[in-house]
């Protein structure tokens, strides 16, 4: 009798990775299937996509915070969060993080992000790095840039992993 594997958490995540693979794949084939028809103006509309998506991340993270009582003037609440409702972000690795108190009392959070899903799956896609960048500039940094001013926080981001350059620096700055 065969033995079924048992499912833990490790077995999830692996599963829940190559879902979110599999999407990343569908997305960008997708986009560069639109760009090759109708031109480059197809990048202008994944931002309008990733603003749309930010806006939708920024009510499911502003729903969590409020569920868990979080501070919400921390940015490093707001990255749990996030990191819990998109899921896949187990996969992405994070590292350097610096926190700062800013003399206005606000928090400022430095990080980098040294694996990135997206980019993974663009690089074995074989998708130019200049490319890359501009898929990132629509899904991941716009949507990233609408739920972080949503909650008060601006973002940036050198996009490093989609240059070549190293890992992306990013900070999270809160504003209001």
């Amino acid at each position: 009798m065969d033995k079924a594997p048992r499912f833990t958490k490790k077995v999830a995540v692996e599963k829940l990775n190559r879902c979110s693979d599999d999407k990343v794949w569908f997305i960008t084939k997708l986009m560069l299937a639109f760009r090759d028809r109708y031109g480059d103006e197809v990048f202008d509309i994944l931002k309008d996509v990733g603003t749309a998506w930010g806006m939708r991340t920024a009510e499911n993270v502003d729903r969590i915070l409020k569920e868990r009582k979080l501070d919400r003037k921390d940015p490093r609440n707001f990255r749990t969060c996030l990191r819990d409702f998109l899921g896949f972000l187990e996969v992405a690795k994070h590292g350097n993080e610096k926190v700062i108190k800013k003399k206005d009392g606000k928090m400022r959070v430095e990080y980098e992000l040294q694996v990135c899903p997206y980019v993974k799956v663009w690089d074995q896609m074989g998708i130019p790095k200049p490319i890359q960048e501009r898929l990132c500039l629509g899904i991941g940094n716009q949507g990233d840039k609408t739920s972080t001013a949503y909650h008060g926080i601006e973002y940036t981001s050198d996009l490093g992993l989609v240059k070549g350059t190293g890992p992306c620096r990013m900070v999270l700055d809160k504003v209001r």
